[in-house]
């Protein structure tokens, strides 16, 4: 699955960091972890990565989001993660991964991040929202089992802060 690979190479390259800070030794073979990305998830003729090896034809924006973070991908990756809307969209409480790309990969993507996070908060705010939904479907997510009140999903309060 290409978000589970590409969150262990994304967590072990911040563990590895901690461990040098620390004066620590650990190491990984990342390298070839993400050379394994590549081949099993990465399509060449659309630079797109396939959510998993399994359904090639499934597209997710976390899942290139998240290739983009450890350093794979291209491009047309980082333009996808933006405007297609043909991936299936990251939740309110993973677009963390989706901006924290954007801010290493695109030295201009302040003003997208802002109007993304006006976009989707303000539908909730103009449906009633007191509290940061998981998904932007609200209560009707997951078979009715969506959550209204998700704590992961605050992100405005941190990247207002950063970005202006």
């Amino acid at each position: 699955h290409l978000i589970l690979n590409c969150a262990y190479v994304y967590a072990a390259e911040k563990f590895s960091r901690l461990c040098e800070l620390a004066g620590m030794e650990w190491s990984a073979d990342l390298d070839g972890l993400k050379a394994a990305i590549l081949r099993e998830f990465f399509n060449e003729e659309t630079g797109l990565f396939c959510t998993s090896n399994y359904e090639k034809d499934d597209y997710s924006q976390l899942g290139n989001a998240f290739a983009l973070l450890i350093g794979l991908g291209d491009d047309r990756t980082l333009e996808a993660v933006k405007h297609d809307r043909s991936l299936t969209p990251a939740t309110l409480s993973m677009m963390i991964y989706v901006y924290d790309m954007l801010l290493a990969r695109d030295k201009d993507s302040k003003a997208y991040i802002l109007d993304d996070i006006r976009q989707k908060y303000g539908y909730m705010l103009e449906n009633g929202a007191t509290s940061f939904w998981e998904t932007i479907e609200g209560e009707a997510a997951f078979d009715k089992a969506g959550s209204l009140c998700h704590g992961w999903s605050a992100l405005p309060v941190y990247y207002y802060n950063i970005l202006n």
